[in-house]
């Protein structure tokens, strides 16, 4: 990361960046891209990096989360069928980081240093004892938040990253660090880390379908290229739990014209949402979700 060329692009592009001070750390501040960049997709090389990137008041970088990656077919961002990839299954929560800073842990998201996610992440961060340079990057899930896909509470290590090097540490030196940690953590939330392995990008394409789950974040071993994959089954449910009334009616009244979008695996839940259009519409997203649940369930 050329840190004198993402300041010169964050002070000429006030339209697409966010420079927002810190209210709890002073002479600290939060650069990310305005939604504007996402929706428009107005994507360059230094709005990648501005992902809730932290700096101080002389841009000296203090948090480094992770660079912007796209799902697969996105802006065209692909992998060969056969190239070996590790994928690492994705964490429905929020993401939080944690960096040792002037004798202190700063913790922050992807947005803020100051909100009530930053609260809830030092929940289970604030006690950490962790190395001094590297952005230790994890995913908060907690009852208080519930997504998606219901996951195990606790702080999912996904990340470290070097300050200088802006490098990120490999899998099985993430594995090791959650095990000091946990050494650590005594009468506190045990640190938690994502189920990973090795296989040829192809087969995990047909393994993601068939998923439970968020998806995975996908690491291309020949090409460098990094991508996310979305589940099926998590995509379908989003879907659903967030259609407006106005919009489930349409879709309801419409039945056929929905199937011909998602895979026979759905059809059967598409027909009992169709018996039940009234009482699903009347649900908010959380009980949305579990009533879903507990058709698939008993099936």
């Amino acid at each position: 990361m050329n840190l004198e060329k993402i300041r010169k692009f964050v002070e000429e592009n006030p339209k697409l960046v966010s420079f927002q001070p810190s209210t709890r750390y002073p002479n600290l501040y939060v650069v990310k891209y305005k939604r504007k960049v996402f929706y428009d997709n107005l994507w360059t090389p230094e709005l990648l990096e501005l992902r809730g990137l932290v700096v101080d008041k002389d841009w000296n970088v203090v948090v480094h989360p992770f660079t912007k990656i796209f799902n697969r077919g996105e802006n065209g961002t692909d992998i060969h069928r056969d190239e070996s990839v590790i994928a690492v299954r994705k964490i429905n929560g929020f993401m939080a980081c944690v960096t040792r800073y002037k004798s202190n842990n700063v913790i922050s998201t992807t947005g803020s240093l100051d909100s009530d996610f930053v609260k809830l992440a030092e929940k289970y961060l604030s006690h950490l004892t962790i190395w001094t340079g590297f952005s230790y990057i994890f995913e908060i899930c907690d009852p208080s938040d519930p997504h998606i896909v219901p996951e195990r509470p606790g702080a999912y290590l996904i990340g470290m990253r070097d300050l200088v090097s802006g490098n990120m540490m490999p899998e099985d030196f993430l594995d090791n660090e959650v095990n000091k940690l946990v050494n650590q953590w005594h009468n506190k939330p045990i640190p938690l880390r994502p189920d990973w392995f090795r296989i040829p990008f192809g087969n995990l394409v047909d393994i993601s379908k068939r998923a439970v789950h968020e998806g995975y974040v996908v690491y291309g071993q020949t090409s460098g290229t990094v991508l996310k994959i979305k589940s099926p089954h998590y995509l379908f449910n989003k879907f659903l739990a967030r259609k407006s009334v106005e919009k489930l009616d349409v879709m309801l009244d419409n039945p056929s014209n929905v199937k011909k979008t998602v895979d026979e695996e759905f059809y059967p839940v598409i027909d009992f949402l169709v018996e039940n259009k009234e009482k699903f519409k009347a649900m908010n997203e959380q009980e949305r979700l579990q009533y879903i649940r507990e058709f698939m369930e008993l099936r």
